[in-house]
């Protein structure tokens, strides 16, 4: 990501002299989608509300549309649940006006993320269904895969192992490779804890994927698993409350009744 991102911000000085805005857009939004990625959310805010600033002046809503569902997100990674579900509203609702059904399916993802958080899954549920017959229609299979482990994850919150089970059937580990890295750590988890599977090690490449907090709580989770040690789960315990979601609180809830 560093590498891409250095290139990035070469590439938007050489736009803005030539005086491309579009193109400024384009790369100020990419900017921000790698500053997300390396889990650097007031970093990309800051590229993001550039891209939406610039956007606005022009009247370029495609810019304004997918500026402010990346904007939405980044809050989400801030757990500013309110300002991410404003931001993630008026993406979808320009999204839809403009017939952009990727820009809105991306957006519904994280949406039905905000109504997880607020314990309503059921349109969380809703949502998910609505964004993977999107993807599917426009066969794109990482962001369909990606939407199976956002509907497994409800069922996983809500205790219907059986259906958890059938969507995780539904994926493709080629796919799942090629997701954010929650989605992958959701998806071994459930994987582990509903089935027994261990799938870490084949998922979790270490060249691709960098340590993070949600793969340090996976990997504790299958040692907790293997040992039954009670100070294993305290520390997930723990960790799950950094989370503060519903589906990491799942995750200690199950350990703790085996």
């Amino acid at each position: 990501y560093e590498e891409a991102l250095k290139n990035a911000e070469e590439s938007l000085k050489i736009v803005t002299n030539l005086g491309n805005k579009h193109a400024a857009i384009h790369i100020l939004i990419n900017i921000g989608r790698l500053y997300l990625n390396l889990d650097k959310s007031e970093q990309a805010l800051k590229s993001l509300k550039q891209a939406l600033d610039l956007s606005r002046d022009i009247e370029y809503k495609w810019g304004i549309a997918t500026s402010m569902g990346n904007i939405g997100f980044a809050h989400i990674k801030e757990k500013d649940y309110e300002k991410a579900e404003k931001y993630l509203a008026d993406s979808i609702e320009i999204s839809r006006q403009l017939g952009d059904r990727y820009g809105v399916a991306s957006a519904l993802k994280p949406f039905a993320e905000i109504m997880i958080h607020k314990k309503e899954y059921q349109r969380a549920l809703n949502i998910l269904e609505e964004a993977l017959e999107i993807f599917e229609s426009l066969n794109n299979k990482i962001g369909a895969a990606s939407v199976r482990v956002g509907l497994a994850s409800v069922h996983f919150i809500i205790g219907e192992w059986k259906k958890v089970r059938e969507i995780l059937q539904e994926i493709v580990e080629e796919d799942i490779r090629e997701m954010d890295v929650e989605d992958v750590v959701k998806y071994a988890l459930m994987r582990l804890v509903v089935d027994g599977e261990d799938v870490l090690n084949k998922i979790l490449q270490k060249e691709r994927i960098k340590s993070t907090k949600e793969i340090v709580f996976a990997f504790d989770v299958r040692e907790y698993m293997q040992k039954k040690d009670r100070e294993i789960l305290e520390r997930l315990k723990n960790q799950s409350r950094e989370f503060d979601n519903p589906f990491y609180y799942k995750i200690v809830e199950k350990l703790s009744s085996v």
